[in-house]
């Protein structure tokens, strides 16, 4: 839990400081979660679940600048796991809240996704490669039940006419750059000695705001009329 990890292009030491950019960008998440928090204010759409996924999504900017700048073990847990329990959170709290599934249907759905996070974390396994080989997406398969995930309520938000329809689709194309720019790290190394790490932050940052401005805008489950549509796609 202690051994230094060298993942990124930018790290060439231990040194707490060694990802200068990859560390800095976090502030990145930091600013999505008091975008998102002022705006959950100014939609008088304050609620516990709303309220646990910001701090969370603060989380993520804290647990992932740990891991910039300790670069060890435990400092990784702390980066990998707000990011799966703000997936988990936002899964549930858009089909409850949104779509209006119930209980029995939102657990489905909660269980399709943890089948594709397992199947990202096992790609290796899956495609018969040994545990030792490089990851051939450079560790993003982690993110694919996250990706069919946005993808799927993408479309639903498009097809279904809600507040700001596009909002969500813009998230899956910017999600889609993001795990680009993530994948492409190592790769850019001998061209570009940062990396693109920290291009992943800034664009992931955009992604989770703009998914729980999505939530928040729809929490009433129901398509608004005109004058109520046009305060909250302005607020």
């Amino acid at each position: 839990m202690f051994e230094s990890i060298d993942n990124y292009c930018e790290r060439v030491g231990a040194a707490f400081w060694a990802e200068p950019l990859n560390a800095v960008t976090n502030l990145a998440f930091i600013l999505a979660a008091w975008l998102a928090w002022n705006m959950m204010q100014r939609l008088s759409a304050q609620s516990t679940g709303h309220r646990f996924l910001i701090a969370v999504l603060f989380s993520i900017g804290v647990g992932s600048f740990l891991f910039h700048t300790f670069a060890t073990g435990w400092a990784e847990l702390a980066d990998i796991i707000p990011i799966l329990v703000f997936q988990t959170a936002f899964l549930w709290l858009y089909s409850r809240e949104v779509i209006q599934l119930g209980r029995p249907w939102a657990g489905l759905l909660m269980v399709a996704f943890f089948v594709l996070v397992v199947a990202g974390f096992q790609l290796k396994t899956l495609l018969g490669l040994s545990p030792d080989s490089p990851s051939p997406a450079n560790g993003s398969e982690m993110y694919a039940g996250a990706l069919v995930g946005v993808f799927t309520l993408a479309l639903y938000h498009l097809l279904t006419d809600r507040v700001g329809r596009f909002t969500l689709l813009g998230a899956f194309a910017l999600f889609c750059l993001s795990l680009g720019f993530r994948t492409l790290d190592m790769a850019f190394c001998s061209v570009w000695p940062v990396g693109t790490h920290f291009l992943w932050h800034l664009c992931n940052a955009a992604v989770l705001y703009l998914s729980i401005r999505a939530l928040l805008l729809n929490s009433s489950g129901e398509p608004l009329p005109g004058e109520e549509y046009q305060r909250r796609v302005s607020a």
